[in-house]
């Protein structure tokens, strides 16, 4: 069985996150009001690169098990979604992965990746974008 690898193209996908719980800890304005419609999603965007053990980039379609913990090995997992025919292209991917903002309050963050039953390794740490970092 071929090992598969992941490399990160981006990983930096909470500031939809962010500012999210920004404003709901702000709170809207006194004077105006914000409809459900006004606030951002709670999904984050994650690319990646799927490989075989020789390096060959994946293609077609795969079985994407995401997982979120708060440790890069060990520790508790605090939220999982599973896509079913992510369509990999010369290795590349993208999902939208549907979380909870409240996983998101500044602590560290790590995404293990399971892609058709096969654990990938290491965890990928969820770094802030440079803006997120002043809210």
């Amino acid at each position: 069985m071929k090992t598969r690898t992941i490399i990160t193209l981006t990983t930096a996908l909470v500031l939809g996150l962010i500012l999210a719980a920004g404003v709901a800890m702000a709170g809207p304005a006194k004077d105006t009001e914000v409809s459900s419609a006004d606030l951002v999603s709670a999904k984050i965007s994650y690319q990646g690169r799927l490989t075989d053990g020789s390096g060959n980039p994946l293609a077609g379609s795969h079985n994407l098990l995401y997982e979120l913990w708060d440790a890069p090995s060990g520790g508790v997992k605090l939220w999982e979604q599973t896509t079913s025919g992510v369509q990999v292209q010369e290795g590349l991917f993208s999902a939208q992965l549907d979380v909870n903002p409240e996983h998101f309050a500044g602590q560290e963050r790590w995404l293990a990746i399971t892609v058709d039953g096969q654990l990938l390794s290491p965890r990928q740490e969820i770094l802030p974008a440079p803006y997120a970092l002043s809210l």
